[in-house]
């Protein structure tokens, strides 16, 4: 995403297709990266005709990887199964907030998640992580490890980004 966002070539949208489309057969908290995708995609500064055309591949490379899984009728017969969500609750959005920061603070270690925060600022990236888990922290029933740790990985983007720029920690 960042490549496309700094180059708005159609390759790396089509590669963040793939990747998105690859994530939902492995858990389906991908979607919630393909929604945030989509709000990184309407939000950047380009014109009108080249954020719809942009948003039209994207969706259909994802559609596109996701069709052998659409296609199962297995997958049809259980997607209802799966109640990870609930409704509005602003006792359990408290609880899921806590519960990510607690799981996240240990998954990461201290030290990466410190940095983590110190190193967010204005970045579309921010939008891209920030979204799902908003998503997350207000639909999810109850949030454990296997729901957060998608994300981890991207936190290491800004907490690199702030070890790396810090003055008093450069070498």
């Amino acid at each position: 995403l960042q490549k496309y966002l700094s180059s708005l070539h159609v390759r790396h949208l089509i590669f963040l297709g793939l990747v998105l489309g690859t994530g939902l057969y492995i858990k389906s908290n991908a979607a919630l990266f393909i929604i945030a995708a989509i709000a990184v995609l309407l939000i950047h500064k380009s014109p009108i005709y080249l954020k719809l055309t942009h948003l039209i591949f994207l969706l259909l490379t994802v559609t596109v990887t996701v069709t052998p899984l659409l296609l199962q009728p297995i997958f049809w017969k259980f997607i209802h199964l799966s109640t990870q969500y609930s409704a509005v609750n602003p006792n359990l959005w408290w609880q899921n907030l806590v519960n990510i920061i607690d799981i996240s603070f240990w998954q990461l270690t201290p030290l990466i998640f410190l940095s983590f925060l110190f190193g967010m600022r204005r970045n579309p990236l921010l939008l891209f992580i920030s979204v799902p888990l908003l998503l997350e922290i207000f639909v999810a029933k109850f949030i454990v490890n296997r729901y957060v740790v998608p994300f981890l990985p991207l936190t290491l983007i800004f907490a690199s980004d702030f070890l790396t720029h810090h003055p008093k920690l450069t070498l």
